[in-house]
């Protein structure tokens, strides 16, 4: 497998920020050999959505904070989001339309 680092952006207990709409943890993975971001990846590439919320909160408690720009990722994030979605890419694709076996359209 290919070594990745865990950036937890919970809080240094481990708790959940009760302004937090769910109890996952809120974590960037990053790939080892170059420091990719792979969360950043999957966005660029269509198949994720950007959350926005909670997690700035929860940075606030820990050390993530000051070698982390918070506002700079999200901004990027939510560009790469709106490009992946305007070019159709990943889960943002458009069909043209359901066809059976047969290639002919089902309607």
């Amino acid at each position: 497998g290919t070594p990745v680092k865990v950036v937890n952006l919970t809080s240094s207990d481990g708790a959940s920020s009760s302004s937090s709409s769910s109890a996952r943890p809120k974590v960037w993975i990053v790939r080892s050999q170059d420091d990719l971001i792979i969360n950043r990846e999957i966005v660029r590439t269509g198949f994720g959505l950007v959350r926005k919320g909670g997690a700035k909160m929860m940075m606030e408690s820990t050390s993530v904070q000051s070698n982390f720009d918070y506002e700079g990722m999200m901004n990027d994030m939510t560009n790469l989001e709106e490009t992946a979605r305007s070019k159709g890419m990943g889960i943002f694709k458009v069909c043209d339309g359901i066809t059976n076996d047969n290639g002919d359209d089902d309607n």
